[in-house]
């Protein structure tokens, strides 16, 4: 096991890799000493700002002067609540979660209970991926969440994304007191809904901390159908971590789609290929597999025609959303697969897989040479979209349909069952607005560094 490294080794190691010309180096090594929750003590003012003057010679680096000077100001100033404030709604907005989080962190400790305070910091841990430290930071001031309704519901959502549900039910009972307007309405409703999907969910699910497709579907409304058997259950409990997917994991995918068609007497009328290759690719197969016409979906005003709406990476894609956004009845938004560690506007109605990094099968890859056991690229499969479609569907199903192919001596994971999906009830919905998919949950995978 190996020491903690001091503040004074990474700063050196930072120097370096600013001598060198090498900032990506410099603030992946330095970003850890002040994201929330390091290990490595900054919280003294002296070193506090210390570490953001070294900060403010790491961000210079990248050209957006406006927002060094923010970080130069907090280095002169450390103590000034307004600057970190400043500062930490800045990195959040570039997406710099962990160390919006610790500047946030300091100007709570140094002006306690403000509003604006809090909810940045809550959302910034939101960010992070830390809801059970979002929830301590919201324990500490009951007037807040006792008296306002936005409090009161970040209560509520980051109590049921740490798997607390006696808490979230709590909270969810005081919002209708609470809410002033239309948007705390929709708010509120979102718990509501995640609480119903709770309910339906006993004695199905276990909702613990290792039940990714029972958390998927509570917080989404939507179906994960297969779980990785790779780190199960842990790191990874059913997440895919780098993945270089295959046909078969497709046809897999595909497969458990008709089941839930046919479970839940849809009545598609054709298969949606959403805009680009990959996605067309994964839509013809689909059609062959479900014997339905294939058509391109309108990607400016949508389309109320009932039919299977199909992508293959839903993050990935570049179309407008909002024609995606409403349930439509027997319409049904199907994505192979999903990136979990980052937030989307819309969650798709079933996914096969959830992943971090992923590599299609028809673009360039790795593997590893039989003979002399090195790591060689694998060329792109540049055949039409057609044929890759058509292969997909002539795979042959591992394991009686439904599961991940696994041949690593790994646990298996638990399959999509008939009860969960009975337990599901009418599905998908005829209306209303899909959810969000969210970067958090109860159940947590390992991630590579910096995502």
């Amino acid at each position: 096991m190996t020491d903690t490294p001091t503040y004074e080794q990474i700063k050196s190691e930072t120097l370096a890799a600013l001598a060198a010309g090498e900032s990506e180096v410099a603030f992946r090594t330095f970003r850890h000493c002040i994201e929330f929750g390091s290990s490595i003590p900054t919280g003294k003012a002296k070193v506090f700002a210390d570490a953001f003057a070294l900060f403010t010679r790491v961000t210079e680096q990248f050209g957006d002067d406006q927002f060094t000077d923010k970080v130069r100001y907090v280095a002169r100033n450390p103590n000034d609540v307004q600057g970190l404030y400043d500062l930490g709604y800045g990195l959040y907005e570039e997406s710099q979660f962990g160390i919006a989080a610790g500047v946030l962190a300091r100007a709570d400790k140094l002006a306690p209970a403000e509003p604006a305070i809090v909810s940045e910091l809550v959302c910034a841990l939101e960010g992070f991926n830390d809801c059970q430290s979002a929830v301590e930071v919201l324990k500490r001031y009951p007037k807040l969440t006792g008296q306002q309704f936005l409090f009161a519901y970040l209560m509520a959502f980051n109590s049921l994304m740490s798997g607390d549900i006696p808490t979230a039910v709590q909270f969810a009972s005081t919002l209708p007191k609470l809410t002033e307007d239309d948007d705390h309405e929709v708010m509120a409703q979102r718990i509501y809904d995640f609480l119903a999907r709770v309910q339906r969910m006993g004695g199905i699910c276990a909702l613990d901390q290792n039940d990714l497709r029972g958390w998927n579907y509570v917080t989404t409304g939507g179906i994960l159908t297969m779980l990785s058997p790779f780190g199960y259950p842990e790191p990874m409990n059913g997440r895919f971590a780098l993945l270089q997917d295959s046909l078969q994991y497709i046809r897999i995918g595909l497969e458990s789609l008709k089941m839930i068609v046919r479970r839940k007497q849809m009545k598609p009328k054709c298969i949606f290929a959403l805009p680009g290759r990959d996605a067309l690719i994964v839509a013809t197969a689909a059609s062959i597999v479900m014997d339905l016409p294939l058509e391109h979906w309108p990607r400016e005003q949508g389309s109320t025609k009932p039919g299977i709406i199909v992508g293959y990476d839903f993050g990935e894609l570049e179309l407008e959303l909002e024609p995606l956004s409403v349930h439509r009845p027997h319409q049904l938004l199907f994505s192979h697969a999903l990136q979990w560690t980052f937030g989307l506007p819309i969650a798709p109605d079933v996914v096969t897989l959830q992943h971090q990094n992923l590599i299609a099968p028809w673009h360039t890859g790795l593997r590893i040479d039989a003979e002399s056991q090195t790591t060689v690229e694998t060329p792109a499969d540049d055949r039409s979209a057609d044929l890759i479609a058509r292969e997909i569907a002539q795979q042959k199903l591992a394991n009686g349909g439904l599961a991940a192919a696994n041949d690593e001596g790994e646990d298996a994971p638990p399959e999509l069952s008939d009860d969960f999906l009975d337990a599901v009830g009418s599905f998908p919905r005829d209306v209303g607005t899909r959810q969000q998919a969210w970067p958090n949950s109860p159940v947590h995978s390992a991630r590579f560094a910096g995502t």
